[in-house]
C-alpha cells in the first residue's frame, strides 16, 4: 500500500488531508495517526473539532487543547487511530486499534452522520481486523452499545459480556475469531 501525502485545505471544511495516509485498493485511504509529528496532529486535531464537533462534546472535548489531549492520551504505546478518507479524500468515518494490553480491541468505531449505511463502517472494522492479524492475532474485540450488538452480530461477532463503564452506561464486550 502505498504512501501518500497529497493535501487540500477548504474553507469550508479545514483541513481534508495534509497527513501521510495509506492507499487502498478500492480508492480510499487510511490515515494513520501514530505516525504523524506533533504539527499533524493538531491540524488534524483542529480538523476532527471541526467535523465531529457534537461527538467530542460528549466527551467533554470542547477545545483544539482537549482535543489534542485526548489523541495524545488514547492513542500512546501500542495504539492507533485511523481515520478512513473517502475516494474524494473528505473524511467517512474513524477507529482505533489497541494492543498494547497483548490483546487486539477496537475502539473509537465511527462514521460520519451524512455518509452511513454506505459501507464505511465496515471498511474500517476489516483494516482493523486485518491489522490484528497482521501483527499475529486470531482474533479481535470491541465494545459497543445495544442498539449496535445486531450490526456487529452480522459481522461474525459473539457477544461476549456486558459491563458498566464509568459513566455507568452497559457496554457489550464482542470477540471475533479469524479462520484460519
Amino acid at each position: 500500500m502505498p504512501e501518500n501525502s497529497l493535501c487540500r485545505w477548504s474553507m469550508s471544511s479545514g483541513l481534508i488531508c495534509s497527513i501521510p495516509k495509506t492507499q487502498l485498493a478500492n480508492g480510499y485511504s487510511i490515515v494513520v495517526f501514530q505516525h504523524l509529528t506533533l504539527r499533524q496532529r493538531i491540524q488534524a486535531a483542529y480538523w476532527l473539532m471541526t467535523i465531529f464537533r457534537t461527538d467530542f462534546r460528549d466527551q467533554h472535548i470542547t477545545t483544539i487543547s482537549s482535543c489534542i489531549s485526548f489523541i495524545l492520551e488514547h492513542w500512546k504505546n501500542g495504539d492507533s487511530l485511523y481515520i478512513l478518507l473517502d475516494t474524494k479524500q473528505f473524511v467517512a468515518g474513524g477507529a482505533a486499534i489497541d494492543t498494547k494490553h497483548n490483546e487486539p480491541f477496537i475502539s473509537n468505531i465511527f462514521t460520519v452522520p451524512s455518509v452511513r449505511n454506505k459501507g464505511f463502517g465496515r471498511i474500517l472494522i476489516r483494516y482493523c481486523e486485518n491489522y490484528s492479524a497482521k501483527m499475529g492475532f486470531t482474533y479481535a474485540k470491541l465494545w459497543c452499545d445495544e442498539q449496535l450488538v445486531q450490526y456487529y452480530t452480522k459481522h461474525a461477532y459473539v457477544l461476549e459480556k456486558k459491563q458498566l463503564n464509568s459513566r455507568g452506561d452497559m457496554l457489550h464486550i464482542m470477540t471475533k475469531r479469524f479462520i484460519s
